[in-house]
């Protein structure tokens, strides 16, 4: 039942994207995929109402480690799980209850996820969209806007967002932080505009999108940051369909063609090829990329650039791949001491058998995106063919 989330998916779309490959193999592979990786992450949820963060296959060992926007960004894929399948509500809502209760504070207007002290500009956001995305979102109307205030409390007048709600007491990177930060936070401002049908949210939105496109922008050299690439391709993409401003568009595609450079796509890439290299390849991190390939092709294909959606969904398509040759499937969970935790999982890299929850909850967030997006221009997709 866990999985109604991509057979849900499915039920909506006109043209399914993956019929874009002509690849029946292949999409067989990624709905197997989508299942296992939902069994994975049902299996990790605790009598605590959080999931397990990381876990050690070969050992059958928990880590003791915990991390804040991991596990909001997981309990959002539950919302998003539990829209479709009624009978995970109840999971869901211990989840959202306990992420409240453990790290929800409010001072005034400005209600923020605290964690150790300290508020990350990145929690609030995907607190807010955990919250957009829940069944129960109509309950959660006064956390919504008191983290939406909390995002704003650190919106500068030309747009530029701050890091912390509350600073830490530690050095930090703000250009490392930001790389993430910046994109999660515009597009829970985007969708939490649409949720309200808030024009001045709309343009709060606006405001940062403006400033972090410009800024990324004029960094696509040595300075490019690689993180920013699929938070900003969700954020502008949002922002392209409410202003229609073209600006947001030509953002989406030099941001992924630059991404795009990093990926491993020759032979001589071995058991990395379709990865990242960021510098070292990471599973979480490619997946994410691949959430945001998939706003880019989608995007394209709206535009009509069929070249440039071919592009788009092949390095998709690759990273899919490599992806898929780390998870832990049937047929390789009884190598493991416990096969029933172990499957579904996807490793870190070809070397690093760590499975983590940002790892699996990413790859099933690609993979409903997938889903979700529809074919554009009709016989076009011919053009896809394998």
């Amino acid at each position: 039942m866990f999985w109604l989330m991509i057979s849900g998916a499915q039920s909506q779309a006109q043209t399914s994207p993956i019929s874009l490959f002509q690849d029946s193999s292949f999409y067989n592979r990624m709905q197997e995929s989508g299942a296992l990786a939902a069994h994975w992450l049902s299996d990790k949820f605790q009598e605590d109402g959080l999931f397990a963060y990381e876990y050690f296959p070969w050992t059958n060992v928990f880590s003791p480690h915990q991390n804040d926007i991991r596990q909001l960004m997981s309990a959002r894929t539950l919302a998003v799980i539990a829209c479709n399948d009624s009978t995970l509500e109840e999971i869901h809502q211990k989840n959202i209850d306990a992420v409240l209760t453990k790290w929800y504070r409010k001072e005034g207007k400005v209600g923020a996820i605290v964690w150790e002290g300290a508020s990350k500009l990145g929690a609030n956001a995907m607190a807010m969209r955990a919250l957009i995305a829940s069944p129960f979102r109509l309950n959660y109307l006064k956390e919504l806007a008191a983290l939406h205030a909390a995002i704003i409390s650190v919106q500068q007048e030309n747009g530029q967002l701050q890091p912390w709600i509350y600073k830490p007491d530690f050095r930090y990177s703000e250009e490392l932080l930001m790389s993430f930060y910046a994109g999660e936070a515009i597009l829970a401002l985007t969708e939490y505009a649409l949720f309200a049908g808030d024009e001045a949210i709309w343009r709060q939105a606006e405001l940062s999108a403006t400033f972090y496109r410009e800024y990324y922008l004029n960094r696509l050299g040595t300075e490019f940051m690689p993180p920013c690439v699929p938070w900003f391709s969700m954020a502008f993409k949002n922002m392209y369909a409410y202003t229609q401003d073209s600006l947001y568009a030509k953002a989406i595609f030099q941001l992924t063609d630059q991404l795009l450079i990093l990926q491993e796509k020759d032979s001589t890439s071995g058991e990395l090829k379709g990865s990242f290299r960021h510098p070292d390849s990471h599973s979480a991190s490619d997946a994410v990329y691949a959430e945001g390939l998939v706003a880019a092709a989608g995007l394209a294909l709206e535009q009509q650039e069929l070249e440039r959606a071919d592009y788009y969904l092949n390095s998709l398509k690759q990273v899919s791949t490599y992806l898929l040759s780390l998870q832990i499937t049937s047929q390789t969970a009884e190598s493991y001491p416990d096969p029933r935790r172990s499957l579904g999982g996807i490793a870190v890299s070809p070397r690093d058998s760590r499975q983590r929850i940002d790892q699996v909850q990413h790859w099933l967030d690609a993979i409903y995106a997938l889903m979700m997006m529809k074919g554009v221009g009709g016989e076009s997709a011919n053009k896809f063919q394998n």
